[in-house]
């Protein structure tokens, strides 16, 4: 698994949810927030709401809303959305020799153990503390 630049601005953008406790935020709240370009914090978002992370709620008084209790967003829930394809193109190219070989077998099976533990981790307490 790679760390993204990616995951890591949507964590904060889903962070942001969790302290600002406003049901709806606009997208220049976000930019801010993450700290990333606007064309970069749409693409961000998008992924957000395609991975069902948040709701885009369209007009002049619209915005972005988590699609679900933003205290409950977990390290897990935006993993998994940047790292889908990833996964899934793991194992391209790779022969069936090596894809069984002990080593790739351990840090799979390692990587599931951890991505496990992740499913506890919540951001609000990873930026409760944080000044964002």
């Amino acid at each position: 698994m790679k760390i993204k630049l990616s995951m890591i601005y949507a964590a904060r953008m889903m962070g942001y949810f969790t302290k600002s406790g406003e049901p709806l935020i606009k997208c220049e709240e976000l930019v801010k927030a993450a700290k990333c370009s606007y064309q970069y914090s749409l693409k961000i978002l998008n992924m957000l709401k395609n991975g069902g992370m948040i709701v885009s709620e369209q007009g002049c008084k619209g915005g972005y809303r988590a699609a679900r209790n933003a205290e409950e967003i977990s390290v897990y829930d935006i993993v998994k959305i940047f790292e889908v394809e990833d996964n899934r193109c793991e194992t391209r190219g790779m022969s069936q020799e090596l894809y069984d070989d002990p080593f790739h077998i351990y840090l799979k099976n390692d990587m599931e153990i951890q991505m496990e533990r992740w499913k506890f981790v919540k951001l609000k307490d990873l930026y409760s503390k944080s000044e964002m």
